[in-house]
């Protein structure tokens, strides 16, 4: 992904020097992955895919408008 000059100026300015190339690098070099978030107040839903490290409700996988495609 090509990034506008402008957007990396800025976020290399608010992350700093450790952590702003990381992201850059991440949003030009890494690949996507799909994730979703399940609603906690929705308790009866359990997915069986992977969770995402360090978010509770995150998971990754892939949702077809309001189903989970397991």
């Amino acid at each position: 992904m090509q990034l506008p000059a402008a957007f990396i100026d800025k976020y290399l300015d608010l992350l700093g020097p450790t952590e702003g190339p990381a992201f850059i690098e991440a949003l030009t070099t890494g690949q996507a992955q799909a994730g979703y978030r399940v609603n906690p107040l929705h308790a009866a839903l359990s997915p069986d895919d992977n969770p995402v490290p360090g978010v509770a409700t995150g998971y990754f996988g892939k949702v077809s408008g309001k189903s989970l495609i397991m």
